[in-house]
């Protein structure tokens, strides 16, 4: 079908019609459509996108960035969509009494435009 996989000592690899379309490096990182993922999960394509889809509109989609406990009650950064009601909601939440939320827009760690300082 031009489907296979091989592995390379400690490593592993899908590829599709003669290309490495997953590949699973000898840290665990897991690269699609590079195979010399950089982080945990890396994207590599022209125009990357990540996308969650439901099949059940009853159901809302969820991305969750949490801390080691993950429990996005305490900390964390969690984005949502229902698309039952087309209701989005992104939510920081925190237990530190000093915390700054920064909003830039001018490229990545780069000084904020818009600072919100939690009180």
């Amino acid at each position: 079908m031009g489907t296979s996989y091989y592995t390379y000592p400690n490593e592993f690899s899908v590829v599709v019609q003669g290309e490495e379309r997953i590949y699973i490096n000898d840290q665990g990182n897991i690269g699609f459509g590079t195979f010399a993922p950089s982080s945990h999960l890396h994207l590599y394509q022209k125009e990357p996108v990540f996308q969650i889809s439901t099949d059940n509109y009853n159901k809302k989609g969820e991305l969750r960035f949490t801390d080691f406990s993950e429990d996005i009650t305490d900390s964390g950064l969690y984005l949502s969509y229902d698309a039952n009601t087309s209701v989005g909601t992104l939510e920081l939440t925190t237990n530190s009494p000093n915390s700054i939320l920064n909003i830039s827009v001018g490229g990545y760690q780069k000084a904020p435009e818009i600072s919100v300082k939690i009180p």
